[in-house]
C-alpha cells in the first residue's frame, strides 16, 4: 500500500471515529480536506453525507449522498443512507427507490429491508410492510422476536417488550438490531443515558447503521 493510500485510510478511519464520537463537524470538515484533492472519492463523499445527514442538514446531506452514488454505484450503505435523506425530505418515492436499489445489489440486506419496511408503514403500505418483515424473519428468526417485543411496546407493555430483547442480547450482545431496539425502549421509558449506551454501542459495531444513528 502506497504512502498516500495509507493516508487515505488513517483519514477514513479518523473520520468514522468522529462520527461514532457524535463529532458530526469534525467529520466533515475533515471529509471536505480529503475532498479538495480527491473530488470523486466515494467513501469520502459518502461520509460526509453522513456527517451532514446527522445534522439535520438534508439537503446537503443529499448532495454529497448522490455524488458518492455515482462515483461507486456499487456502494450498498450509500443506497440506504440516500434512503433516509430522501424520506426525511419527504420524497418517499425517492427513498423506496434507494433502498430497492441496495436490495438489488443485496437482496438479503437486513438494514435495506428493515427501512423499507418502516417506509412502507409510514406510507400506509401494510400489506407491503407485512410482505418485506416477512422476508426479514425468512432470513434471521430473530427478527420475530424483535417484532413481537416492537408489538408490545406499542401496545404499552415496556417491561416485557425490554425482557424479550434482553433475552436477546443475552444470547449475542453484538446484535446490532437488537441494542438498537433496546435504546429505542429506554429511551421510551426515560432511561436516557441506557439508551444513549445501547445506541453507542451499535453504530460502534456497524457505523454505517443509519436508524440506530437516527434514534441518537
Amino acid at each position: 500500500m502506497s504512502s498516500a493510500e495509507n493516508k487515505l485510510r488513517d483519514a477514513y478511519d479518523q473520520i468514522v471515529a468522529c462520527i461514532q464520537e457524535g463529532r458530526y463537524a469534525d467529520a466533515e470538515s475533515s471529509a471536505q480536506e480529503i475532498l479538495h484533492s480527491c473530488p470523486d472519492e466515494a467513501n469520502f463523499l459518502r461520509l460526509s453525507g453522513i456527517a451532514r445527514l446527522r445534522q439535520g442538514r438534508y439537503d446537503d446531506a443529499l448532495t454529497q449522498l448522490l455524488a458518492s452514488v455515482r462515483s461507486a454505484p456499487e456502494h450498498i450503505d450509500t443506497h440506504t443512507h440516500l434512503g433516509v435523506a430522501f424520506a426525511a425530505l419527504g420524497r418517499m418515492s425517492d427513498a423506496e427507490e434507494s433502498l430497492r436499489a441496495a436490495l438489488l445489489l443485496d437482496p438479503n440486506n437486513e438494514s435495506a429491508l428493515m427501512k423499507l419496511s418502516r417506509l412502507q408503514s409510514l406510507q400506509g403500505h401494510e400489506e407491503e410492510a407485512h410482505q418485506t418483515r416477512n422476508r426479514m424473519i425468512e432470513l434471521n428468526p430473530r427478527w420475530r422476536t424483535l417484532q413481537d417485543a416492537m408489538k408490545l411496546q406499542a401496545d404499552g407493555s415496556h417491561d416485557e417488550a425490554r425482557k424479550r430483547v434482553k433475552n436477546l442480547l443475552r444470547e449475542d450482545p453484538d446484535d446490532v438490531n437488537a441494542l438498537h431496539y433496546m435504546g429505542d425502549i429506554c429511551m421510551s421509558q426515560g432511561a436516557h443515558n441506557d439508551a444513549e449506551a445501547f445506541l453507542r454501542k451499535a453504530v460502534k459495531l456497524a457505523p454505517d447503521f443509519a436508524a440506530a444513528w437516527n434514534s441518537l
